[in-house]
């Protein structure tokens, strides 16, 4: 059996524009925990803000998965020209960040993430959504903070 430790495991925490919806905010949540090898640890929503917080981990390639599902359910469930909330926001799915899980829990890194995420943008890009990195994946350097 290999140690936990030799796999390179990661937190997601997107946000997505809905929060008071149940019914949407359940399904957009189910798009991700019916994905193999993914484990989500909370789901919060705030109705003033009508922004949902969803937090799952899992290895690369379920996680890349599982956020394709997340933006393509965000896609078919909300609809910003009728989203209302004090939150600004960017799209349905309007931040996707990935936290590399290193030791002692495994052996990612930043730069494992910043990877990932440059592969989901690629992967979400393809449904026709304009797609922003930032952070470590930031293809260029102004982008890196996001407040930017």
């Amino acid at each position: 059996m290999a140690d936990a430790r030799s796999k390179k495991l990661f937190e997601a925490v997107p946000n997505f524009s809905e929060g008071r919806d149940p019914g949407k905010i359940a399904r957009i949540a189910a798009s991700v925990k019916r994905t193999p090898g993914v484990t989500v640890l909370n789901l919060h929503s705030d109705p003033d803000h009508n922004r949902s917080v969803l937090t799952f981990v899992g290895e690369a390639e379920p996680l890349l998965t599982a956020s394709v599902a997340l933006a393509r359910a965000c896609i078919e469930e909300i609809d910003l020209t009728a989203q209302r909330g004090v939150h600004p926001r960017m799209g349905s799915l309007d931040v996707l960040p990935f936290v590399p899980l290193g030791p002692p829990l495994s052996e990612a890194n930043l730069q494992d993430a910043a990877r990932l995420a440059s592969e989901v943008g690629e992967e979400i890009g393809f449904l026709g959504v304009p797609v922003y990195l930032y952070g470590a994946a930031a293809s260029i350097p102004h982008r890196e903070n996001l407040a930017d």
